[in-house]
């Protein structure tokens, strides 16, 4: 009896290991939640009434969000920046990634990339602000 509960020790053991990697590795991939399609029309309708943006779109792929914002031929880059600060924050939120009233974007769930460009296909401005970090980082 001695040998068989032995036996099923060291053949079953190290399979415990992997349930304890897999559990460990859920725990930390927690979910985002999809941004809903109303979500998405309250965050672009204020945006699409300034006379500088001629369009507005909102991507996801999991917890990777891309803002994308057409601007006028005539919207110079500082101004871009500013559109863009304004549609993530109006991103995060209306999606609750962040409380409503701050100034500074702050750390939240998604991962965002933003583009600005003009109608002529021109980028004026891209920036991205990863889910860890508190600022947007443009280039």
């Amino acid at each position: 009896m001695r040998k068989i509960l032995i036996l099923f020790l060291v053949l079953f053991y190290p399979f415990t290991a992997f349930a304890v990697d897999d559990a460990e590795k859920s725990a930390k991939e927690v979910p985002v939640p999809e941004i809903s399609y109303g979500q998405k029309v309250e965050i672009v309708v204020p945006l699409q009434k300034n006379p500088d943006v001629l369009s507005v779109t909102i991507n996801q792929e999991g917890k990777d969000v891309s803002l994308l914002l057409t601007v006028s031929n005539e919207c110079k880059f500082d101004r871009a920046k500013e559109l863009g600060s304004a549609f993530l924050m109006k991103t995060k939120t209306v999606t609750l990634d962040d409380p409503a009233g701050k100034e500074e974007p702050g750390t939240g769930l998604y991962n965002y990339a933003i583009t600005i460009t003009r109608s002529n296909g021109k980028i004026i401005v891209e920036g991205i602000k990863a889910g860890d970090k508190k600022e947007i980082e443009w280039f």
